[in-house]
């Protein structure tokens, strides 16, 4: 099967012994330390050298993907990919089998990786029934594959029975039969309803927010007689075809705008790649599932621009649960420590997420806060000197001065949130409730927060949270706790007194 300039295709054969591709995939354990079957086969025909490397590692997740050397192989790289053991499939097993996939191909595709072999994936001791397991690995890897032009020269299977691969190529062929390479014409760039069902089952319910990165949905999807719920992000790249006017009023080439546009796109795959390995991670919104569009015309061309659809959990949001009330010093406290748990996955993966506030905080059933919206955040080593971007209200000195800065910008904003939230949802230096706010004073309040003015003290706050929330605050960055452990120790403290 051939979409665009990519080849999918089986070949039968030994996986460890393949001089044509640049990767190959181990389906390996979580452990990835080796084990038996074509796990132990590759860690034995690698050498000691990937084992080593992969004890650096320290294990995988189920659906996930970790790169190494390949060693004596006559590959570059071995990726390894941790398969779902089959429990009747009531327990994510065709998601995670299909994260295995997606995030072998945007592991190698971030690593600029142009062909890749992988083998059948949870088949063998892990119980996977091989019809379903086929199905999932050949929909998943050319939904990627479409979704990613020009990013991979080959995709292969490889079997060593020849049974196994023809069922793979009829279902190749059938895929093939059903899907021209361009996206049907029906299909309208910003219009999400024009991709449903979305990911083959979702149907949009209603939209429940819209910001400057993007509008939220609510989906659903039946099976099992049961009603599931997701929400939908979708970001347009460009936002408006107004963006590609001023382009071309600048002298930008039609082959330059299209440049500038996927550089875009690549740097949000970055963050999505960056938020698949934190799923799972306490505190953080989980990504479920994406998909990268590019724009067509009426005629089912490619024209410029993506749309980007992002698949999460469906929380109700902090400002919804709070709506009409002031919380007390223990809910406070308690979304305190969560998102500083947030945060620490977050420094764990040198992750600066620089927008944290009340519309990006979601709450569980479970009473538990959750850090979402990871849209501008950026790598640690990627920042100094960065761009100012965030929203005002809650942005460190620093940042708002175009200065270097640490992960402790998160802090800060964290604790003015804090603030807001104990003041009777006024940040600081605005008018006391019940006083009326005019579009003046939120200006004026923000000018003497940003001067360096201490903060003022919040009625009714004890005097331990309040030194909790001014050192979070700290308008040199050197006054503020260093790491969200610290500030976590204090607020837990604080909490168990």
């Amino acid at each position: 099967m051939k979409l665009g300039n990519t080849v999918i295709r089986t070949i039968q054969g030994d996986i460890t012994k393949l001089i044509n591709v640049e990767a190959i995939v181990n389906s390996a354990n979580n452990s990835l330390l080796g084990g038996g079957g074509l796990d132990g086969a590759i860690h034995r025909a690698a050498g000691p050298g990937l084992l080593e490397e992969c004890r650096g590692l320290k294990g995988c997740r189920t659906g996930g993907a970790r790169i190494t050397g390949a060693y004596n192989l006559p590959n570059r790289y071995v990726i390894h990919t941790v398969g779902p053991v089959w429990r009747g499939g009531n327990d994510h097993e065709a998601q995670l089998l299909a994260d295995c996939y997606r995030n072998s191909l945007g592991l190698a595709v971030s690593r600029g990786i142009r062909s890749l072999a992988f083998p059948t994936i949870s088949t063998g001791r892990n119980g996977f029934p091989v019809d379903q397991a086929a199905d999932i690995a050949v929909r998943t890897v050319v939904d990627f594959v479409r979704d990613h032009p020009g990013r991979l020269d080959e995709v292969m299977w490889v079997f060593s029975n020849a049974g196994l691969k023809a069922s793979y190529d009829q279902l190749l062929s059938r895929m093939e039969a059903g899907s021209p390479e361009s996206r049907p014409s029906g299909v309208k760039p910003g219009e999400i309803r024009s991709y449903e069902p979305l990911w083959g089952s979702w149907y949009v319910e209603e939209k429940i927010g819209q910001g400057s990165f993007g509008k939220v949905y609510k989906v659903s999807r039946t099976s099992l007689n049961k009603k599931f719920i997701s929400a939908v992000k979708m970001i347009s790249i460009p936002g408006s075809a107004g963006e590609i006017d001023a382009c071309r009023k600048k002298g930008m080439s039609e082959e330059l705008i299209r440049s500038y546009y996927r550089k875009k796109v690549e740097r949000l795959e970055q963050e999505i790649i960056l938020m698949e390995e934190m799923k799972g991670a306490s505190n953080i919104l989980s990504i479920e599932d994406f998909m990268i569009a590019p724009h067509v015309d009426p005629s089912g061309r490619k024209t410029i621009g993506y749309d980007v659809l992002i698949r999460m959990e469906y929380l109700q949001s902090m400002e919804d649960f709070l709506s009409g009330k002031t919380p007390d010093e223990k809910e406070v406290v308690k979304m305190g420590i969560d998102l500083c748990k947030a945060l620490e996955h977050c420094e764990k993966y040198h992750i600066i997420h620089r927008d944290i506030k009340p519309e990006n905080v979601f709450r569980n059933k479970f009473g538990e806060y959750k850090l979402g919206d990871f849209g501008i955040s950026r790598q640690m080593d990627q920042t100094a000197h960065a761009t100012n971007t965030g929203t005002p209200l809650y942005m460190a000195p620093e940042i708002f001065r175009f200065e270097e800065y640490n992960q402790n910008v998160d802090l800060y904003s964290l604790g003015l949130m804090m603030y807001q939230l104990l003041n009777k949802n006024r940040l600081p230096f605005m008018p006391e409730y019940p006083e009326e706010i005019w579009p003046e004073d939120t200006e004026l309040a923000m000018k003497k927060r940003l001067s360096g003015r201490p903060l003022p003290k919040i009625n009714g706050v004890s005097d331990g949270l309040m030194r909790i929330l001014l050192k979070a605050s700290a308008f040199r960055k050197e006054d503020r706790y260093r790491n969200a452990s610290q500030m976590k120790k204090e607020l837990i403290n604080y909490g168990n007194k």
